[in-house]
């Protein structure tokens, strides 16, 4: 785990009333975290956008890649039966812990669907173990990474943006959306003259084959 100075730390502590005991204290920072379901993560892709999210306050679990924060393989490069939840990050997520992302605004088609796919991916591991998630928005002209959008627009943009997070259902059903008319497009495609009552049938199997 990275560290944080003991001034940043107070500063995130305080945000929920200086929960910080003198034996969490001597334990560490992420020791506290872990101890206290109340204060949310927040997921970003990248060492600074992490630096620039922890200056603004917030505790932050990033990684290198929008997938750091699950696996579908093992150690030796065997697909696993189902995806996992990478684990520094299943030790954090308990039941009722707020996990917010703050991924990249993007404004490349291919980049926003490839961003979505693994952010709703490791987002229902999370729920699956009880947390709260949201997805925390903005346009990329304010920046297109977090850390760009508190240069560029302010930390107030950030915190605007945060205050406006919306749960992750509204996410994944424009994911499965998308989805869906893709593969149907695709089945149109393939099987021209497939009977309307055994499209989505169709669809269902060639979805869940790609999984």
């Amino acid at each position: 785990w990275e560290p944080v100075l003991e001034a940043v730390a107070e500063r995130i502590f305080g945000k929920y009333g200086g929960i910080q005991t003198p034996e969490e204290k001597e334990l560490g920072f992420w020791y506290t975290v872990w101890k206290h379901p109340e204060i949310p993560i927040y997921r970003v892709e990248g060492d600074k956008k992490d630096a620039a999210l922890t200056s603004q306050g917030r505790v932050v679990i990033s990684g290198q890649g929008v997938n750091a924060g699950y696996r579908s393989k093992d150690q030796h490069d065997v697909k696993l039966p189902e995806r996992i939840l990478h684990p520094q990050l299943a030790m954090f997520a308990v039941p009722g812990r707020e996990i917010r992302y703050a991924f990249d605004a993007d404004d490349n088609a291919n980049a926003i669907l490839n961003v979505r796919r693994d952010l709703v991916r490791e987002a229902e591991l999370l729920e699956a173990r009880g947390n709260i998630v949201y997805n925390i928005a903005w346009k990329p002209e304010q920046g297109k990474g977090v850390d760009d959008l508190i240069k560029i627009s302010g930390p107030l943009a950030f915190e605007k943006a945060d205050l406006n997070a919306k749960p992750i259902e509204s996410t994944a059903n424009t994911h499965y959306r998308t989805e869906y008319n893709r593969i149907a497009r695709q089945v149109r495609k393939d099987i021209p003259d497939i009977p309307p009552e055994y499209t989505d049938a169709e669809i269902h199997g060639r979805a869940i084959s790609s999984r």
